[in-house]
């Protein structure tokens, strides 16, 4: 994995696109069309991202001469921006997944907890 540095698009991409992969085992699987069809619009996203961002002359990379600076700068701050939306939904995602684990970790509890009970009336009963 490519460290991440400001100057570095591809880094960013990169980056980014690892949260996407997770999201995308994660939540959204493959082979229901919903999912599918979600996961496409990402990709179609990114993909105008990162013709967007390559299209900026103040990135470094090969560029149309008719982009302002202005325009260039809009287009930066844009993809912060979605870079923070990213990282704040992925951080928010985890935190839902941490309390679903805690809350299907008591609820297998509570059941073996009963079964143990059960169990143990049934130990009981069979000690008469």
């Amino acid at each position: 994995m490519t460290e991440l540095t400001k100057g570095n698009t591809e880094s960013w991409f990169e980056t980014i696109w690892d949260a996407l992969h997770g999201y995308r085992e994660d939540c959204i699987p493959e082979d229901h069309e919903v999912y599918d069809e979600q996961w496409s619009d990402i990709c179609t996203a990114m993909a105008w991202l990162r013709e967007e961002l390559h299209n900026c002359p103040s990135c470094g990379l090969p560029h149309s001469d008719d982009v302002s600076a202005q325009q260039a700068d809009r287009t930066l701050h844009y993809t912060d921006d979605v870079l923070a939306d990213l990282v704040h939904h992925s951080i928010k995602h985890h935190q839902r997944q941490l309390n679903f684990i805690k809350w299907h970790h008591e609820l297998e509890e509570k059941k073996e907890r009963e079964r143990i009970d059960s169990l143990q009336k049934l130990q009981k009963s069979l000690d008469l």
